[in-house]
């Protein structure tokens, strides 16, 4: 469904940019007022684990970006930085 969240597939023309959706990710998270461990404790995980996200250092597999876009109240679309417009059209499937 989404190929650029495997590691097989790091070439794709839909391939999401792990160091903007970092960046996505960080300011989502400090829009909604929580920190790093906040996050983390949320998703029963380490603060470590995401900042790695949030630098882009480990990427985000699809079940975790469906768990942060529930935590952040916002749509996975959203936490991928996929346009509205292309969303309308159902050009991102």
């Amino acid at each position: 469904m989404f190929p650029a969240m495997t590691q097989g597939h790091r070439h794709s023309d839909q391939h999401v940019e792990q160091k903007p959706l970092g960046h996505r990710l960080a300011r989502l998270r400090k829009a909604r007022g929580l920190t790093q461990t906040d996050l983390a404790h949320h998703l029963e995980t380490t603060q470590t684990v995401v900042s790695d996200y949030e630098i882009g250092r480990r990427r985000i597999h699809l079940h975790r970006a469906q768990q942060i876009a529930e935590i952040l109240q916002v749509s996975v679309d959203e936490l991928l930085g996929r346009s509205v417009t292309n969303t309308k059209n159902g050009n991102n499937r």
